[in-house]
């Protein structure tokens, strides 16, 4: 099933970052130097895409993804991998294994206008992904729980970070 673009997505933001590490990882302070944790700056979740796979990796073992960068768009897609030795045997069981796992859940596939930003558009899957998994239902293509998620970062926190003087 093709997907469609969606909205754009928000430039890479060390807000985004630390909001990111504070929910899925461990808390965060927000230092002159910027956003760490554990006296170590959190990943550039917003920039990396090594970062938003090790992410994956972590909390959700044996999920696949693909990232396609051109110069109109990120197509990106995550889902459960059927042949994952180790856990593809509990998503079959999970999940049917005639439904389209892109389409229906439990994975998710979208494409994001303004390229190159595939670390954002990796990790708006994997929040939407989580938030639908958490809340037992399809996740959207239009990846409602990332858009409120950025949106509530930048809004939420003032830059850390003294301009210049």
């Amino acid at each position: 099933m093709p997907s469609t673009a969606i909205q754009p997505l928000p430039l890479p933001d060390r807000r985004i970052d630390a909001a990111v590490h504070a929910r899925f990882r461990e808390f965060v302070l927000d230092l002159n130097s910027g956003p760490c944790s554990a006296g170590v700056p959190v990943p550039h979740y917003s920039k990396s895409i090594d970062a938003v796979i090790d992410l994956i990796t972590d909390l959700l073992p044996g999920w696949a993804h693909v990232v396609i960068s051109s110069a109109a768009c990120d197509r990106v897609w995550l889902a459960p991998d059927r042949d994952h030795p180790e856990h593809g045997k509990a998503f079959l069981n999970r999940w049917p294994e005639d439904q389209h796992w892109l389409s229906s859940g439990p994975g998710l596939e979208a494409s994001f206008t303004t390229s190159p930003r595939s670390a954002l558009a990796l990790l708006s899957i994997f929040i939407e992904v989580i938030d639908a998994l958490e809340e037992d239902r399809t996740p959207g293509k239009d990846v409602p729980a990332a858009v409120n998620f950025f949106q509530d970062a930048i809004d939420a926190r003032p830059l850390p970070y003294r301009q210049a003087s």
